[in-house]
This record gives C-alpha cells, structure tokens and sequence, in this order.
C-alpha cells in the first residue's frame, strides 16, 4: 500500500523505549518521540522489555485529592503526582484536604478488560494527544535506530486506552540527550522528565515569575560580587525545556539545509537594482528581526552559529546570539539539532586542516520560515500572538580564538559572500540582518569583522533594499561605534535606528 512520506518519516524517527502501563500492570513499547506505543515489539525493533515490574514503594500511603494519580517514572526511580483536569504533575505528593474526597481508583476512561482472556485482548491501548493523526514531524527526520528504515508506519500498533500520564518511562533514553528534557515550567510545579515528549505541550508560561526569579539570580550574583553565571543560566534553560515541549505547537519543524561555500561562488543571484540602505541598531537580533517583519519585510537574519554544537549552550542557559535566537524562536535549536543528525555539524572554522584544505571554513546553514514566539527577557520570555512574526537564518560560524581555530580573513570574507547570497539564492528576501559576528565569547576582532561586513556591502550590498546591523549594548563592549566608524571610514552611509525615540 501507498505510504505518504510524512508517515514514512513518522515509521523511521521512531526510538522505543519500555514503559509500565501501572493500570494493566504490564510493560509496553512507547516511543516517547512521537507518542506512539504498541504491547507487541515493532517491527525492526530488537528492544527487549523488562520482565519484573518497576520497585514501587508498598508502604501504606494517604489517600490522594480527588483528580490525582500516581505514577513511576524510572527514569529517576521515583514516584510522581499528575493530575488530568488541571494538567499539574509534581514529585511532590499531594496532601488530603478535610474537605477532599479520595481520588476513585478506578479510572473510568477504559473500563475494557485487556486480559490474555478477555474482550479487548487484541486491542492496544493509545498515547493521548499523540496519535500519528496529529503529530507532526520535520522532514529531516530519516533515521531509524531500531534498525528498519524502511519500515511501514502501518505496521506499528498503536496501542489504545494509556494516556501519557499512565506511561512509566524506562531508561533507553537513545536519541534523547541531546534534547531538553522538561523539569519544571516557569512558576509551575516541578514536574517529570517525560512531560514534552509529543511537542504539543500547553502553551502556558508565568512570564512575570519567570521574570522575578531570573532578577534574583542576578541579584544574587551581584551581591556576591561573582562571575558565576549558574544561577542565571539555570534559570535560563527553563526556557530551552518549555520549548522543547511546545516545538510542534507552531506547526512543522523547517528543515536545515546546508550550502556549501563552492555553491555560492558560482550562484548568479539577481540584484535589486540599487544599492542597499545600511541601518545600525542597539537592538537584538531578535528584536530586530521583529522591527523589520512588523513592517511587512521578508528578513534573513545571520545567526552567530557554534560550528560543532547546535544552539551553543542554549539548553544549558548561556548568554549569546544564538542561544537568545533559540530561546525567542522555539523551533530553532529543533531544527538545527536535525541538521546535527544528518552531518551538517561539524562545520565552519571547526572543520579547517590546512590552506589548501579548509574543509567546510565558509560553508552555511540555513533554515527557512521560523516563528518567532517569544518576547524578550526583559518581559520574562512571555510568549507572544499578535506580534508573532516570520524569518529565515543563515547560521554563519565564525573562529573561536578561545580553541586557536583558524583566523583568516580571506576565508571569513568567503563565510560572508555565503551569509550574502544565501538567502537570495533560497527565498525572496529584501532585509538581511547582521550583526558584530564572532565579537563577543568567540574573541574576534570588531575592527577585522567591521571591515570584512564593509567590503561585502560594497560587493554585495545590492542584493538587498536594507543590510541591518543589530548590535546590542553592553557595558563591556563598543562594538557598535566601532561598525560606526568602520562604515564611515569606508564611504558607506548608514542611519542608525532609535526604537525608544
């Protein structure tokens, strides 16, 4: 039978995982990816499921609140609280009000008898809200870890009747450390590693609690008069795990693509007609991105890409261009996790051997299409509808001079041929925007990357009807007085861009 290829993707991401059904006391098949579970091995699957059940403490126990189930989560080996109607879950158990009535213990959502004997013995129970019927999955999504790529998605049984709260998570956490795991929401409870898993998780986010604890992370470190940024940062990653779990909540994941440098040399991309309008800005890249969508422009934007680690440290809460682009665009840090699964990393700097092999020095990412749905951290991440805008990234990396990678201007001015003609030669684009690349936690000099960003406008600047710097300001950097002077220096008029005026 015919198989449409998003459900051929679907068949091959799959990463089964042993799971405990506590209400059929049995364990399962559960591919904590896509939601999908079966009672019977998948096909091409090898993974051999427990034969003892999870070690659940039987020591007597207070009644729950009414609404409340308990689970294991094997992961951790420790019981967890969750409760359907209000969505809550927390490792914490929930304590009986004099006014509460014991949570019944029988769950009326199945009452079907799943015994070798009984009627629904041939029935599987189903993963709640994560049924192949509405989960959607990027293209770049082709291997297939329990050894089958060409398995039929048909051929996996979806089990019915376990909803993602009765799932008691095993330890086969293969293709999933690379990617956030979900440990508490902003001002929520703290919750389990397994919430997330679909990509559709609820679009709830206390941004005014996330905003207050975040100041006393910095208060804190102010006080101590401390570098230590680990309080900041832990703060921060609770972003990267709240993203993790709505990443399909905005629709498909957009595939990363990489373009090598030797296909932009011989790239005929049409010009503009005219020379572009060069604007400066303190903004960020994000807030930039947000200035020119909001008026109606089609905007790439570089985004100072780690050439081995997708995000850099966005999912451990670092401070820097790209982890901030992760955290305001939760799709981001997704899709360029797929590309690191399809070879795309390493590449840039990381990759040179010699001058007569650069590797892939001057190739690019890029990802088109990416919904920017956050705000800013000075308004907590708060997630954003009416000002949600569209852009695509050119992911550029440049030398970390902290490694001894090489740092050469000839090859850092191929990079920004690439980062120039990219876009044009992908989508319709007329605002690129740009910024003091590799200037700050990589150590380059803003006067060689001024003048490099300088001589590619004077080559390539027709390309575009406005080339954007957007460099923040910082109290330790001046980065963009000295794109200021490099830009007059060099004969090349620009405006700068006041958003508080």
């Amino acid at each position: 039978a015919f198989i449409s290829q998003e459900v051929r993707l679907m068949a091959e991401r799959v990463q089964w995982e042993p799971a405990w059904d506590a209400k059929h006391s049995r364990w399962y098949y559960q591919d904590r990816f896509s939601g999908e579970s079966s009672w019977r091995a998948p096909q091409g699957c090898t993974l051999k499921l427990p034969t003892e059940p999870p070690k659940i403490s039987q020591t007597a126990k207070e009644a729950l609140p009414a609404g409340w189930e308990e689970a294991f989560d094997v992961t951790h080996n420790q019981e967890y609280y969750f409760n359907r109607a209000t969505k809550e879950r927390t490792w914490t158990r929930p304590r009986l009000k004099p006014s509460s009535k014991p949570a019944s213990s029988t769950r009326s959502r199945d009452t079907r008898d799943l015994s070798p004997g009984g009627r629904g013995c041939s029935k599987n129970p189903v993963r709640e809200g994560a049924s192949g019927s509405n989960f959607q999955v990027p293209p770049s999504m082709l291997d297939s870890p329990c050894g089958n790529p060409n398995a039929s998605f048909a051929a996996f049984e979806v089990p019915r009747g376990v909803s993602v709260d009765d799932a008691v998570i095993g330890d086969s956490r293969r293709g999933l450390l690379d990617v956030p795991t979900s440990r508490r929401v902003a001002g929520g409870p703290r919750s389990p590693a397994r919430t997330g898993a679909s990509g559709r998780g609820a679009l709830t986010w206390d941004s005014v609690d996330f905003s207050r604890r975040l100041q006393d992370a910095k208060d804190q470190m102010a006080r101590s008069r401390s570098s230590d940024m680990s309080g900041v940062k832990k703060v921060l990653a609770e972003v990267a795990n709240h993203n993790y779990e709505i990443r399909f909540q905005f629709g498909r994941v957009p595939r990363t693509t990489m373009v090598p440098y030797q296909r932009c040399t011989s790239a005929q991309v049409p010009t503009r007609g005219k020379e572009a309008q060069v604007t400066v800005s303190e903004m960020s890249t994000a807030d930039a991105i947000q200035y020119f969508a909001l008026r109606r422009r089609n905007v790439c934007a570089l985004n100072f890409a780690n050439g081995v680690t997708p995000g850099g440290g966005y999912k451990n809460g670092a401070v820097a261009q790209e982890e901030d682009l992760c955290r305001r665009f939760p799709q981001l840090y997704s899709s360029l996790f797929e590309a690191k699964k399809e070879g795309m990393y390493p590449f840039g700097p990381p990759t040179f051997v010699s001058a007569g092999n650069p590797g892939k020095y001057s190739d690019v990412l890029y990802t088109p299409e990416l919904k920017l749905t956050r705000a800013s951290d000075a308004h907590g991440f708060a997630l954003v509808s009416s000002e949600q805008v569209t852009a695509s990234f050119v992911a550029a990396a440049a030398p970390n001079t902290n490694n001894n990678e090489e740092y050469d201007l000839a090859l850092m001015f191929n990079t920004l041929e690439a980062v120039f003609k990219v876009p044009r030669m992908m989508r319709e684009t007329d605002t690129l925007v740009c910024g003091a690349w590799g200037c700050g936690a990589f150590g380059c000099s803003p006067e060689d990357v001024s003048l490099l960003f300088a001589q590619a406008i004077q080559k390539f600047g027709h390309l575009y009807d406005e080339i954007h710097f957007a460099i923040l300001k910082t109290p330790s950097t001046s980065n963009a007085n000295v794109f200021r002077e490099t830009l007059s220096r060099k004969g090349i008029k620009f405006t700068d861009i006041d958003v508080a005026a």
